[in-house]
C-alpha cells in the first residue's frame, strides 16, 4: 500500500484529531517530507486535512463522495465499492457490472450527480452535484422470495430508519409503492429491479436503485412543485451516509420478504384513507386507498364499493 493510502487510513481512523508530521512519519516508517507530499496530494484530491505548523495535521471530513471514505464507515461490511464524480445512470452502470459476472460480492455504485437517472415507468430522476446521494445495490446470485411488493417496501422502510438519525425533525411519509415525502412534495425514489439472466431465465441479481435529495433547493420549473430537498439549510455528511444506508439495506434484506415492515409502512402511509389515482399502464383507476396487504400490494375501494388489489402501478395522485 502506498504512503499515501496508509496515511489517508491513519487520518480516517481518528478524524478532527491532530497528529504532528513526525509522529506521522514514525508510524508509517517514512520521512516526514513524504507525509508532506501526502498530505497535499490528499488535499487536492477533496480530503480537508486542517495543517498547523505546531500541532500538524487533522482530517476534517470532505464534501466529496470519496470511496476509501465510505469504506471506512462500512467497518467489516464488504462490498464491490463503485464512486463517480459523473454518471448517466448508477441503475445502468450496476446492471452492466453485475452482468459481467466478475463478483459474488455486493455491488455498490456512487454518484456524485447524474445526467440521465430513471425511475419507474423509465421517468427522468433530476440529480444535481453536491446536494443529493445518488446509488445503486446490487446484490448477485440471489433470488427474492417474496412479492416485489415486500422489498421495496421494506428498503423505503430502511432508507427512512436511517434518514431518521440524521434528519430527527424531519417527518417523513411513504407513497406507495416506492416514495418518500416529506409533507406533501418527494425526496427520496427507490427502484428495484430483478435482473435476469436470458439464457437461463432465471432471477440472477436483486438491484436497487435509491436517490435522495438532501439538500437541493433549486429544481426544474415543471418538478419545483412536486419534489424538495430534505432539509436545504443542513450539513450532510453524505460518505457516512451512504456507509450507513449500504450496511442497513444488506443488513435487513432477508428480513424484506417476511413483511415485518409493513407496519411501520402502514403506519406513516401518505396514501391510506384518502382518494388516489393509480395508473397501470395505460388504464386509471381511481378510488380510496384501504390497506396495504401482507403482500406489499394496494388494497383500494372502488366507487361501487368493490376491493381491488395492485401488485403494481403508480399512485399518480393524491387528494389530501
Amino acid at each position: 500500500m502506498a504512503t499515501k493510502e496508509r496515511l489517508l487510513a491513519h487520518l480516517l481512523s481518528a478524524p478532527n484529531q491532530w497528529f504532528s508530521g513526525q509522529s506521522l512519519a514514525d508510524q508509517l516508517g517514512v520521512s516526514r517530507e513524504s507525509v508532506w507530499k501526502a498530505i497535499r496530494s490528499l488535499q487536492q484530491a477533496g480530503y480537508q486535512i486542517d495543517s498547523d505548523r505546531k500541532r500538524g495535521y487533522c482530517y476534517r471530513g470532505t464534501a466529496k463522495m470519496l470511496a476509501p471514505v465510505i469504506e471506512q464507515g462500512l467497518g467489516t461490511t464488504k462490498v464491490k465499492l463503485v464512486v463517480e464524480e459523473e454518471l448517466e445512470s448508477t441503475q445502468t452502470t450496476a446492471r452492466q457490472l453485475l452482468a459481467t459476472g466478475d463478483s459474488t460480492a455486493p455491488l455498490v455504485v456512487i454518484a456524485d450527480h447524474q445526467i440521465g437517472a430513471y425511475g419507474r415507468r423509465g421517468r427522468a430522476f433530476y440529480a444535481p452535484k453536491a446536494t443529493g446521494l445518488y446509488m445503486t445495490i446490487g446484490v448477485p446470485n440471489v433470488t427474492f422470495p417474496g412479492q416485489p411488493g415486500l422489498l421495496t417496501t421494506g428498503v423505503a422502510v430502511t432508507v427512512a430508519t436511517v434518514l431518521k438519525r440524521f434528519f430527527p425533525a424531519q417527518r417523513l411519509s411513504y407513497k406507495w409503492v416506492n416514495d418518500l415525502y416529506l409533507g406533501h412534495q418527494k425526496v427520496v425514489g427507490i427502484l428495484t429491479e430483478m435482473q435476469t439472466d436470458l439464457e437461463a431465465t432465471s432471477q440472477t441479481a436483486l438491484v436497487i436503485g435509491i436517490g435522495i435529495n438532501l439538500t437541493t433547493k433549486e429544481f426544474p420549473a415543471d418538478l419545483k412543485e412536486k419534489v424538495t430537498g430534505i432539509d436545504p439549510a443542513a450539513t450532510v455528511d453524505r460518505n457516512r451516509l451512504a456507509a450507513e444506508l449500504i450496511e442497513a439495506v444488506l443488513s435487513d434484506l432477508p428480513d424484506y420478504s417476511q413483511g415485518i415492515f409493513l407496519p411501520e409502512y402502514r403506519a406513516h402511509s401518505l396514501i391510506l384513507g384518502r382518494s388516489v389515482s393509480l395508473q397501470i399502464g395505460q388504464t386509471t383507476f381511481s378510488g380510496i386507498a384501504q390497506n396495504i396487504d401482507d403482500q406489499g400490494q394496494l388494497v383500494v375501494r372502488a366507487p361501487n364499493g368493490q376491493l381491488r388489489t395492485f401488485s403494481s402501478g403508480e399512485v399518480t395522485k393524491v387528494n389530501f
